[in-house]
This record gives C-alpha cells, sequence and structure tokens, in this order.
C-alpha cells in the first residue's frame, strides 16, 4: 500500500501545537497509527562518566509505570487495547516508539503522554529492569559481533563520547541510582531538549494537533540546554587489533573515512557504497570473499553516520585460518576500486537498484515514520520524497571514481575477534 503511495508521492504535513512542531502523513487506509519522537542530544554519547546505560536504561524504565499505574498496571493499559510502546537509545538521542489501532488513540496518547510526564521508577521495576541489563550484558559478553562492535567503537572513538558502549557495562549499571533515572527522564519533557516528531496513519490533522496540545503539560519555565557533541576524527591503526576469543570463526570490522550527509558527493557515496559492499551477493566484496573464495558467509559494507562522525563500514567473519587471507582480499578491492573505480555498467545497475528499491524500504507506517524523522533531523525538506531519486540520478561516473580514489586509498582501522591464524604455505 505505502510502496505504492510512494510513487505518488505521500503528502507530508506540518503541524504544530503546543510550541512542538511535527509532520503527518495522513492515511485512512488502515485503521493504525503510528507515532514516533526523537528527542536529539540525549543518547548514550552524553551519559554521564561512571554511569554509561542511563540513556538505555531510563528507555526501558519508559514502560515500567507511570503516574498512577504501576508496572503491572501500565504494563495491563497497554495489552488490554493491543498498543505497542517501545524506546530505545542511540548514541545521539533517544526514540520513543508508539502503535495503536485508530480506534484507542485518545487512550494510548493519554499512556504515552503519561510515561513522558510522569514516569515512576519505583524500586521494584527498577530492580526488575537492572537484573534484566545485567543479564544481557553477561550474554553479549560471549557475543563475538557485540565484542568486536565494542572494540571498534572504544578504538575509533578512543577520547570521544561515541566510545561509550550504549548499554553501559556491570559496572557502570551498578553505578546509576534512582535519582540518576529520575533526573534524566526531566530532559523529555524539557523545552531545551530539541523533539522531532513523525505521525503515520488513520489520523486526521486536527487530531494529531490535538495530541501535540496536550502531549506535554506543566513544562518548566527554564532549563539548561544541552550542546551537540564535537566532531570526531576515526582513529586509524598502522595493523589489525586482534581481540583473542576461543572461537572458530573470526569477526571482523574494518572502516574508512565517509562523508557526512550534508556533502556534495553523499549520493556518489550512497552508489559507491552499493557497488562495493553495499550488497552481499552482487558487491564486489561479496563476490570476492564470498563467492569466488568461499571464505565468509557474508562480506558487506555500510554507510555510518551519527551526528558528528561519519564513516565506511566493513564487516564479515571467516574462519581462523583464513582470517588473513580474507583481510589480504578486502585489500586487494580497496586497491583495486581506488585504481581502477568502478565500470559504466556497474554505475548504471547500482543506480537503477537504489532508485528502484527506495519506495520498497518504505512499505509500512514504521518505516515511514522513521523516515520522516530522519528527514526533519537531517533538514533535507518536506519534499525530500519525491527529490531523493533525482539526486541518486545526478551523480556522475567521474563523481563515483574521484570518491573512490579519495576514500579507498586510505589505511583501514581493523578490529578482529577471535583466533586469527596465518597459515604458512
Amino acid at each position: 500500500m505505502f510502496a505504492g503511495a510512494l510513487y505518488a508521492s505521500p503528502k507530508i504535513e506540518q503541524i504544530s501545537a503546543n510550541n512542538l512542531d511535527a509532520w503527518l502523513i495522513e492515511d485512512h487506509s488502515l485503521p493504525i497509527v503510528t507515532v514516533k519522537i526523537r528527542f536529539a542530544f540525549i543518547g548514550s554519547a552524553y551519559d554521564p562518566a561512571g554511569k554509561q546505560g542511563l540513556a538505555s536504561f531510563v528507555s526501558q524504565m519508559l514502560d515500567e509505570g507511570a503516574g498512577d499505574l504501576d508496572s503491572l498496571a501500565f504494563q495491563k493499559a497497554l495489552e488490554q487495547d493491543a498498543i505497542r510502546f517501545s524506546a530505545g537509545a542511540s548514541d545521539d538521542a533517544v526514540e520513543v516508539n508508539l502503535q495503536t489501532l485508530a480506534e484507542f488513540k485518545p487512550h494510548a496518547f493519554d499512556l504515552l503522554s503519561l510515561a513522558l510526564n510522569k514516569p515512576r521508577f519505583d524500586d521494584a521495576a527498577i530492580a526488575m529492569v537492572r537484573a534484566g541489563i545485567v543479564s544481557e550484558l553477561k550474554q553479549l559478553g560471549e557475543n563475538p559481533d557485540y565484542l568486536v562492535s565494542l572494540k571498534w567503537k572504544q578504538t575509533a572513538f578512543a577520547g570521544h563520547n561515541y566510545k561509550n558502549p550504549r548499554r553501559g557495562d556491570l559496572q557502570s549499571i551498578a553505578n546509576i541510582k534512582k535519582v540518576d533515572l529520575s533526573g534524566f527522564s526531566q530532559l523529555f519533557y524539557s523545552p531545551c531538549t530539541p523533539k522531532t516528531i513523525a505521525i503515520v496513519g488513520d489520523i486526521t490533522k486536527q487530531e494529531a494537533a490535538d495530541f501535540l496540545d496536550k502531549l506535554y503539560k506543566n513544562q518548566p519555565e527554564l532549563c539548561k540546554s544541552r550542546l551537540p557533541l564535537p566532531q570526531a576524527v576515526i582513529a586509524e591503526a598502522k595493523s589489525p587489533i586482534i581481540v583473542k576469543k576461543d572461537i572458530p570463526q573470526s569477526v571482523v570490522h574494518a572502516s574508512l573515512p565517509g562523508l557526512p550527509r550534508s556533502d556534495k558527493d553523499y549520493y556518489a557515496l550512497v552508489v559507491l557504497n552499493h557497488i562495493f559492499g553495499g550488497s552481499t551477493l552482487t558487491s564486489r566484496l561479496g563476490k570476492e570473499i564470498r563467492d569466488r573464495n568461499g571464505l565468509a558467509y557474508y562480506a558487506n559494507s555500510d554507510i555510518g553516520l551519527l551526528d558528528a562522525a561519519n564513516w565506511l563500514a566493513i564487516s564479515f567473519a571467516t574462519r581462523n585460518e583464513k582470517t588473513y587471507a580474507a583481510l589480504d582480499l578486502m585489500q586487494k578491492e580497496f586497491d583495486k576500486i581506488a585504481l581502477g573505480g568502478v565500470t559504466q555498467e556497474e554505475f548504471e545497475q547500482a543506480k537503477s537498484y537504489l532508485t528502484g528499491s527506495f519506495p520498497l524500504g518504505l512499505d509500512n507506517q514504521g518505516s515511514l515514520a522513521a523516515y520522516l524523522i530522519n528527514m526533519q533531523h537531517e533538514e533535507l525538506g518536506i519534499d525530500y520524497l519525491e527529490k531523493r531519486n533525482d539526486f541518486i540520478n545526478a551523480v556522475t561516473l567521474e563523481q563515483v571514481n574521484e570518491l573512490a580514489k579519495k576514500i579507498f586509498s586510505k589505511k583501514p582501522l581493523i578490529v578482529t575477534v577471535g583466533d586469527p591464524k596465518e597459515i604458512k604455505p
């Protein structure tokens, strides 16, 4: 439904009420409403020293009681009307998600407002959520994908707050007290915390404005603003950083310099990434490491974007005894694309795929709402959905090849978790 609507360019309206702005896609074809709210400058990178994981902890507490409803009563109130409510912390922000049947939206909006304005933080609920976090951290301590990602962050962002683990660690979670949770929650209704709001579905413009009007009550007149993080420069390493772990496969994360969304060559990077590693089955990296040499089930790349950092991320997993062979193939692909660029055929196929598949990624309310949030946050303009494919089509082969030379001639940061063994011939 939404993919079809996207070709006709869905109507996005900006609504304002209660000193809040939101972008709305009104669609009555399904009796469902989705709301997403992004709170900037309060993500895990802003967690205080010694209390890393605070933003994530608070996010998990938002459905554990609010106002007169304790944890069980709040959960029952959600369940009785099949209301989906969740929250999570990224490095830069906290995002709250709500989805409800249209007939229950007044109740759902009341619960959302209650959670953001009057979270309870009861001792029993805090203990339960803390125990869950501790259990999860212990499990993640044995997960090589988590460990390689964590080590990459700590290395790449050494000296910058982006090195903070989103979930914290066992010691920092133990350090977080009730007063920390309560104090953090005040940032949700503070007028100094930038809020980006998207509403999609079976709701009128007036109903959406009414929702904004009652979302917050009794906002404080004064608040302390949080400043954006300074720009991060991703560290380099002369040789692979190896975290020894007795597992049969080594997991590899590598990175190269990227581009911010505002850069004139950003869409050339989108095309270049798709050709190099954006598709596991058809990209150069996937074909070389996976198909031709059978060294991995996946080998791909992606564009890493944070408010104050950007990079090209490469990842794969391979048998310990083949790790160095796979790394050598990766470097050879770096050299090939830096020196020889991409072909006209690769270029045309990538642009065709990127433009043709774009609507398919927006085929439900959740993905549409997420895109509206990003469009607002990145200041892409309310007409971006109409223009996005034009930006891809405007990219030239020369532009992509100049960028390939610039990016892939750099030395990558490589982090490996496992027990890589170099087999001598």
